[in-house]
């Protein structure tokens, strides 16, 4: 339900109350028949938008390991890894710029997640990167990190910076903003990177005009946004955490 919403209905602004123990499998058929293909043709021909010829996707593979920590031990480790990925929409979502500008911000070199993980001991290297998918994205959160560094640490760091973020100023959003605009605004310029960028967003969101959209996004997205997103998405139970380290200190 929550991923016929975040598809297709959120899309044309609308609200879906579901009330009482129902079944899934009839309420998604009565929705078909209230908003279906010919609706979304419709939707699309009043607002003077192209239809699409597939509605962009939002499902993760396989959703039941979402919530899920692994920690894994290998004799063949230098240092200790660690990981998280948390489920996110694919590139052609809203979401998907409020997402980059919110990586923008935690890669800082300074005032940041990156950076308090990194001067604070607990990373030797620490990063986070956006990756989309043709049906849905994912936020990497990648460390190096000391043996004497647990994923307890690592991962408590995060929450802290998160919840920093969730009140994020004006002037930073503003910054944050400005440098994405600027980055996709010179790859315009390159003519190269102009044809890469159509190319990716023609095969991963069925939209060569996307990045043209993207830019009326990014000025769109407001602190409540931040906020919401990550109360939407970078949750534990909408990621998957691995710690991989060494079998014995010692050997």
């Amino acid at each position: 339900m929550r991923r016929y919403y975040e598809n297709f209905l959120r899309q044309q602004k609308r609200l879906i109350v579901v009330i009482g123990d129902v079944d899934r499998d009839y309420v998604l058929m009565k929705l078909d028949e209230a908003y279906g293909s010919a609706n979304a043709m419709q939707s699309h021909a009043d607002r003077n938008e192209p239809v699409p010829s597939k509605l962009p996707a939002f499902q993760f593979p396989n959703s039941e390991i979402l919530g899920k920590k692994f920690r894994i031990t290998s004799k063949n480790l230098s240092i200790s890894k660690f990981r998280k990925s948390w489920n996110t929409p694919n590139l052609g979502h809203r979401d998907y710029v409020g997402l980059s500008i919110m990586a923008n911000i935690l890669n800082k070199t300074a005032n940041s997640l990156r950076s308090h993980a990194v001067d604070s001991g607990l990373a030797r290297v620490f990063h986070i990167e956006l990756n989309y998918y043709k049906e849905f994205g994912l936020m990497n959160c990648t460390a190096d990190l000391p043996y004497t560094t647990s994923p307890d640490a690592i991962h408590d760091i995060i929450q802290v910076e998160l919840e920093k973020l969730k009140s994020i100023s004006e002037d930073d959003l503003n910054a944050a903003r400005n440098e994405l605009l600027h980055r996709l605004y010179s790859t315009f310029y390159d003519h190269s990177s102009m044809a890469y960028s159509f190319g990716k967003a023609f095969a991963h969101a069925n939209d060569p005009l996307l990045y043209l959209k993207m830019i009326n996004d990014i000025e769109s997205i407001h602190r409540a946004d931040i906020s919401r997103i990550i109360n939407q998405y970078l949750m534990d139970d909408n990621s998957i955490t691995v710690y991989l380290t060494l079998k014995n200190p010692k050997e």
